[in-house]
């Protein structure tokens, strides 16, 4: 096969995959089923979960449970369902809840943005990964609150299909490393926004904030993760 060929095979394998992505994402509750999984995404039962898990880097069975952990995370934050309810619809039976963390309403877009990525050969060592937020979500509606999800490309990149172009503010930034759970964020943000700001004698300037994920949430346990918050300054 050519490079050509092989690269057409490769995105076509993505934008498949991100169609079980979605699904999955739809329908968390629902018990897996590979055939059915395998028909969302044309491809042969025999064949489909060593395709998934080649070009997604986990099983699917470990897409759910991360899910599930990332809208558990979610809930317990916020506080909208008993303990006991949110650790049900995660799959635990104890109430002594473990979580991956979550990416909050962004988790899907990045998951997608990775399928289609790795699709189109975007990935390499100096790929970061990038969460754009545009909105104030004490102060916004979640519905209405607005965010990208962001990988850098290479030189010379133009975007297609769904993918747009997005750029970073360049200026000064105050820049905080959060190492733990994305689901703990909000604690570093309150410290942020609550002491360091007013200590600081520093003025926000008119920009999004700005996180890094300096690793991989599938890769490194919820402790260890590290994220960039950068506050845009005047």
């Amino acid at each position: 096969m050519g490079p050509m060929n092989e690269h057409a095979t490769m995105h076509d394998h993505a934008t498949r995959l991100e169609r079980v992505f979605k699904w999955l994402a739809d329908h968390l509750d629902h018990t897996i089923d590979l055939t059915r999984l395998a028909d969302v995404a044309c491809l042969s039962p025999y064949h489909f979960h060593r395709v998934y898990r080649a070009m997604r880097g986990e099983t699917v069975t470990e897409t759910v449970r991360r899910l599930r952990l990332h809208r558990a995370a979610v809930e317990l934050i916020t506080g909208e369902r008993p303990v006991s309810r949110i650790a049900r619809r995660a799959g635990y039976s104890s109430q002594a809840l473990p979580h991956r963390g979550d990416y909050h309403q962004i988790a899907t877009t990045f998951e997608q943005l990775a399928a289609i990525a790795g699709g189109m050969n975007l990935f390499g060592p100096p790929t970061r990964s990038f969460g754009i937020y545009y909105d104030n979500p004490t102060a916004t509606p979640q519905d209405k609150l607005r965010s990208d999800a962001c990988l850098t490309v290479p030189e010379g990149w133009s975007p297609s299909g769904r993918l747009e172009s997005r750029e970073i503010r360049g200026g000064r930034y105050a820049v905080f490393l959060h190492v733990g759970p994305y689901a703990e964020l909000e604690k570093t943000y309150k410290w942020v926004y609550g002491t360091w700001l007013a200590q600081s004698g520093e003025e926000l300037a008119d920009a999004p904030l700005v996180e890094e994920y300096l690793n991989d949430v599938r890769s490194v346990p919820p402790p260890e993760l590290r994220t960039e918050i950068w506050l845009p300054l005047r």
